[in-house]
């Protein structure tokens, strides 16, 4: 049984550090990873991650459009 606890812990620990990661390059408060606790609430929230635009779209759009009017398109 102990066993099994700590599994739990361990394993737990590691999947709120890899939700900190994703809310810190989403640009998100880090705190959020505390939501991924809370059985029904982390499935809202992996919907929101799931649908939010991040970052590296955002860069893209405007590297796009960058090389748009650079190119005289725009």
């Amino acid at each position: 049984m102990p066993v099994i606890l700590l599994l739990a812990l361990v394993s737990s620990v590691i999947g709120l550090f890899a939700w900190w990661r994703i809310f810190y390059r989403l640009g998100w408060p880090v705190w959020y990873c505390l939501f991924m606790a809370v059985p029904f609430v982390s499935l809202a929230m992996l919907i929101v991650v799931a649908v939010s635009k991040w970052p590296i779209e955002e860069r893209m759009a405007s590297m796009e459009t960058e090389l748009k009017r650079l190119h005289g398109e725009l």
